[in-house]
């Protein structure tokens, strides 16, 4: 009967870590894996115990990373930095209850079976947590935004945790002192981590800005080029035109400009939207798929205003066209083309690209989801989950659209005077 409570509480606890995994990531929430992960650990360290040896947190972690590595092919650092993660959690979560609850009754959990509903009622309450946690996107763009410092916190918090686990364990006692003093611990490592979170999200609006001058700055240096170049051929024109206006020289003169007419619609000009920061990425896109042989529409209109600000407006428009891009690159010429528009109708504002479909399509359905993508490698698959996390902060939707030739994906959000619904 102990084993079978050992059994049941080594599920119980790799469930909730489960709940908490899939609030990090939702490729975790899959009740087949869920049930293999704590089937497997309840029956491993069920067996350790059998033979006498203990089955401490550090070893349940340890093969909680490679039991996530085997089922969900993940790369082994992402298994560590999310077993510690939702280790930190679910160890703070129990060490915080179980002190509440041994302060009340401490005889409670010397019996196997109040143990197990204890581990059952927090199993629930975890569940709960995941099933009714609004943004959860949000949450998991957080993370994988901040994960670097939030790994190192945590591992921080989990070592200390640990150490007040196995003083616990040898000595059978709380010491109330030592309790206060890993609480402190925690705390000041909480406040610790949200100022490494802000020199990050500083660092980064500084490079933002950074990005977005340099941007604004090549603009207005193509901007002065091509009025150089402008006045350059009306001084050509003013040449042949001069003196004897005669039959002849007015036929050259249209001629010149006809085929400056004919290079400019080749070109499709410089897109000015109405903001130069916006002008300047989309005359960088334009040279981008120039590179590329990429061929680019736009139509931009210049009065549209979006609730989102100047970075996450740019961070939209270069997702949507890097998506675009990647995905015509390998086909043949004549289904190399993009169409951009950033527009108005009715109640809604909208972004979009409209492009050939590609043989590598993964489906309007996982399009969106955080880490699909086409191609092989590590940090891929989050353009369009940013763009939609971006739109769904501001009540904004992402629409995609296919037929059998072409995919259109679309941001759009509503007028203040708007209601919900479709452009």
């Amino acid at each position: 009967m102990v084993y079978f409570y050992d059994f049941l509480a080594s599920g119980l606890e790799v469930f909730s870590m489960c709940c908490v995994l899939g609030i990090l990531r939702e490729q975790y929430w899959d009740m087949r894996k869920i049930l293999g992960m704590a089937v497997s650990l309840a029956a491993i360290t069920t067996g350790l115990d059998a033979v006498e040896i203990e089955a401490n947190v550090g070893i349940n972690i340890v093969m909680v990373i490679l039991l996530i590595k085997l089922l969900y092919r993940t790369s082994f650092i992402e298994a560590l930095f999310d077993t510690v993660w939702s280790s930190m959690i679910i160890v703070t979560v129990e060490l915080i209850t179980t002190y509440l609850l041994l302060y009340v009754s401490p005889l409670l959990f010397q019996s196997g079976r109040n143990r197990v509903v204890y581990l059952l009622l927090l199993a629930f309450c975890f569940l709960i947590v995941f099933k009714c946690m609004p943004k959860k996107s949000v949450v998991r763009r957080y993370y994988l935004k901040y994960q670097a410092g939030i790994w190192i916190i945590s591992l921080n918090f989990l070592l200390i945790q640990l150490a007040q686990l196995y003083n616990w364990n040898e000595t059978k006692t709380v010491d109330i002192s030592i309790v206060v003093l890993v609480f402190i611990t925690m705390a000041s490592n909480l406040i610790l981590a949200f100022k490494l979170m802000k020199n990050q999200q500083q660092a980064e609006e500084l490079k933002n800005q950074k990005l977005l001058m340099e941007l604004k700055e090549g603009f207005l240096q193509q901007m002065a080029a091509e009025q150089h170049e402008f006045s350059k051929h009306l001084k050509t024109l003013q040449v042949i035109l001069d003196g004897d206006e005669s039959a002849q020289q007015v036929q050259a003169a249209k001629g010149y400009i006809e085929q400056l007419i004919s290079r400019d619609d080749a070109y499709r000009g410089t897109v000015y939207a109405g903001d130069g920061i916006l002008s300047a990425v989309l005359h960088s896109k334009r040279k981008e798929a120039e590179q590329k042989g990429i061929l680019l529409s736009m139509l931009v209109s210049e009065t549209v205003e979006f609730p989102c600000a100047q970075t996450e407006i740019v961070e939209l428009v270069g997702n949507l066209l890097d998506n675009a891009f990647e995905a015509v690159e390998l086909m043949n010429d004549e289904q190399r083309k993009v169409f951009f528009e950033i527009g108005r109708r009715e109640r809604f504002v909208f972004i979009q690209t409209i492009n050939s479909l590609s043989e590598r399509f993964l489906g309007t359905g996982q399009m969106a989801e955080l880490g699909a993508s086409t191609k092989k490698g590590h940090l891929r698959g989050y353009g369009l989950f940013n763009v939609k996390t971006i739109a769904e902060r501001y009540g904004g939707k992402l629409e995609i659209r296919q037929n059998e030739d072409i995919i259109m994906v679309k941001i759009y959000f509503i007028n203040s005077s708007g209601q919900s619904g479709s452009p």
